[in-house]
């Protein structure tokens, strides 16, 4: 495989590597966002009282919180936004806590109204 010239590596960088890093640091700040906003759902996600997504438009999954929910979409996107900012400062307790945050995937997709094309 040939060396990519300096063009191609400038065209990389312009195109992929900053759109990227821009990309990235704008998940960063709604993760950040998000956990500074969830208060009164969080309150309602961990207490009694039950919520269920009333979308009309199709989702594949409705989301559902509260109550002993199975799953609990609310409770488990938190922890995903949580492990996320963990994981862009540095900061899981331990190797464990950071191998286990790619399972927490799985919730963000079920999040998703239109399918991964």
């Amino acid at each position: 495989m040939p060396e990519a010239t300096n063009v191609q590596m400038q065209t990389f960088a312009n195109e992929r590597n900053r759109t990227f890093a821009e990309a990235a640091r704008a998940l960063r700040a709604r993760a950040l966002d998000h956990l500074a906003a969830i208060d009164d759902v969080y309150a309602r996600a961990i207490g009694s009282n039950r919520w269920d997504d009333a979308r009309t438009d199709g989702p594949p999954h409705l989301l559902q919180s509260g109550n002993s929910a199975n799953p609990d979409d609310m409770l488990e996107l938190n922890t995903f936004m949580t492990l996320l900012e963990k994981f862009f400062s540095g900061t899981f307790a331990s190797q464990a806590e950071a191998n286990g945050a790619a399972a927490n995937w799985a919730v963000v997709e079920r999040a998703c109204v239109r399918p991964l094309v």
